[in-house]
This record gives structure tokens, C-alpha cells and sequence, in this order.
């Protein structure tokens, strides 16, 4: 997962750099605004990648670096998940956990399929 959204990011910062003036006066310049992209981009994939999304008997349960979410089995009104190609590729999957009172609907990376 951390490779696609590395080329993804790269790419941007590639399109966007041909609009970009950069000569010597401006180079250093450059050089910080590609550090603080990537290092913002870092901070991205790590986040993402914290994502885990266990499926139990009688709980589902949302763990990211800040917060852990558990649903009860039943209070879910509906649970599905979507796999596009590239997440195909790479092993993913996204979770959509719908509850019975619509007030915790979640839908996030679920990171490897390992972990329903």
C-alpha cells in the first residue's frame, strides 16, 4: 500500500513541478517545498497504514493509531466491502460498517485481507 500512494504523491508533485519557476536563485526553495510534500506524505502513509479492521463473531472492530471503534454484530444494519483493482493489486480491501442508527457509519482502508 505504501508504494501506490508514494506514486500517486510523486506524480503530483511531478505535474505540479513543471508549472513551477525553479532556477538557481530558487532551487533551495525548491528542496524545502519537496521535503515538507514528502515528509507530509510520510505522515499520510503511516496514517494509513495504521488502519486495521477486525471482524469477530460477535464485534467489528475499527483500530486506528488514535482510536479504536467496536460495533456490536448486532447493531449493524449492513456490512460490505469494495476491492478496486488497484487495491486487488495490492491486497486491499475498503470496509463499510453501516449501524442500525446511522450514527457510526465508517468507511476506511481495511489494510491486508489477513485481518478479517
Amino acid at each position: 500500500m505504501p508504494w501506490k500512494t508514494l506514486i500517486k504523491g510523486t506524480i503530483l508533485v511531478a505535474i505540479f513541478s513543471i508549472f513551477l519557476d525553479i532556477s538557481r536563485r530558487t532551487f533551495i526553495s525548491y528542496l524545502e517545498f519537496l521535503g515538507v510534500t514528502y515528509l507530509l506524505l510520510a505522515i499520510y502513509i503511516w496514517w494509513k497504514t495504521t488502519v486495521r479492521v477486525i471482524i469477530n463473531s460477535d464485534q467489528v472492530e475499527v483500530k486506528s493509531f488514535l482510536s479504536t471503534k467496536r460495533f456490536r454484530i448486532s447493531d449493524i444494519q449492513d456490512l460490505f466491502y469494495n476491492q478496486g483493482i488497484l487495491q486487488r493489486k495490492f491486497d486491499l480491501i475498503s470496509i463499510y460498517v453501516i449501524t442500525k442508527r446511522g450514527e457510526h457509519t465508517h468507511k476506511g482502508p481495511a489494510g491486508r485481507k489477513a485481518c478479517l
